[in-house]
């Protein structure tokens, strides 16, 4: 009976209920380990090249565990590898970190249906096409995405994005876009 009263209470009353998420998302979100395929190019050289990798995706439950305050901020973080192609053996190779916001649940109990953008840092690697001098650097990059996930409960994820990146280091100056899709499941630990 007490229970019963305490927990009306708590309905009524925000202020004495635990603290949510402002898209009430569980606090004990997966982690997803996945892989993407995707078109893009760069705007200086080719377009239209394959781009390929794989990421880590903690959502805002599970990048709570690093950040605090990324659970208030409908914030998760995103751990990437991507190889894409710019064309005549071109290529640009980056290790990223994406702080992913998430905007509102458009899905249903079965299915969340988030739309997200992203901010993020890589490490990267780039190597012109030869008619460019071949030149190759190593230095950051800076990213940004838009797309959005389809959570599938409970085994599986599917992104949707699209993503710019603007590296330049000396001589070196590359900017490329690209589309990709991905599929993932949850880490097992």
């Amino acid at each position: 009976m007490a229970a019963g009263a305490e927990a009306q209470i708590t309905k009524n009353n925000s202020r004495l209920s635990l603290p949510q998420s402002r898209l009430h998302r569980q606090n004990d979100q997966p982690v997803f380990v996945t892989a993407h395929l995707g078109l893009g190019g760069s705007f200086q050289y080719d377009q239209g090249e394959a781009n390929y990798g794989g990421s880590f995706v903690f959502r805002p439950g599970a990048a709570a565990n690093f950040l605090d305050f990324l659970y208030q901020m409908d914030t998760g973080l995103v751990l990437q590898l991507d190889l894409q192609d710019i064309g005549e053996g071109a290529r640009v190779f980056s290790a990223d970190f994406v702080l992913r916001r998430y905007f509102s649940d458009r899905g249903d109990e079965e299915t969340q249906v988030l739309p997200f953008a992203g901010l993020g840092t890589g490490a990267s690697d780039v190597t012109l096409p030869i008619s460019a001098g071949g030149e190759s650097a190593r230095y950051w990059s800076f990213l940004g995405e838009i797309g959005q996930e389809w959570y599938f409960r409970p085994d599986m994820v599917v992104v949707a994005k699209a993503q710019f990146r603007r590296f330049s280091s000396g001589e070196v100056f590359v900017s490329t876009w690209s589309f990709s899709a991905a599929v993932g499941i949850p880490v097992p630990w």
